[in-house]
């Protein structure tokens, strides 16, 4: 979600105990004034266990489950991406809705929140099931039964 200075997003965002998730968190400065002292602060839910966090520019601090960032401004029409990779923990019980916010200490506190969902299996993509090959190969084979069968009525 966004409040137009902050955005939070989640990739994945379905995810089984022990999978990763990166969130990606964008500060925006859309005013026409520099914006200083840009602290943001993360309080990542006790479900996952924080990785790394990385930023743009500015600091980004990890203490535990809180991902700290300062930056001394942020000049009009700029932004910030921090990256923070977490993994759900393995002990984590399916079904699960784990909501992971970022704020701004502005006033009023500007926030943006993600959501990872459980899922029990990923589904598969990619693969073509093995009954539409079959399918496939009965059709072509009754086209050339079709198609062998009109060369001899119109060559008799």
């Amino acid at each position: 979600t966004s409040s137009g200075l902050i955005s939070k997003t989640v990739q994945p965002p379905f995810v089984a105990p022990g999978d990763a998730a990166v969130y990606t968190i964008t500060i925006n400065n859309t005013t026409d004034a520099v914006m200083p002292n840009v602290v943001m602060t993360d309080n990542v839910p006790a479900e996952l266990q924080v990785i790394s966090a990385a930023a743009s520019s500015g600091s980004v601090t990890v203490n535990g489950q809180q991902v700290y960032f300062e930056q001394n401004a942020l000049n009009p029409g700029e932004s910030i991406t921090i990256t923070v990779t977490t993994q759900v923990r393995s002990e984590v019980a399916v079904p699960f809705l784990v909501r992971n916010q970022a704020c701004l200490n502005l006033t009023p506190q500007q926030c943006a929140s993600a959501q990872l969902l459980s899922v029990n299996q990923l589904p598969q993509t990619g693969e073509t099931p093995q009954w539409r090959g079959l399918a496939l190969l009965s059709m072509i084979g009754m086209m050339l039964t079709a198609g062998m069968l009109l060369f001899r009525l119109r060559s008799a």
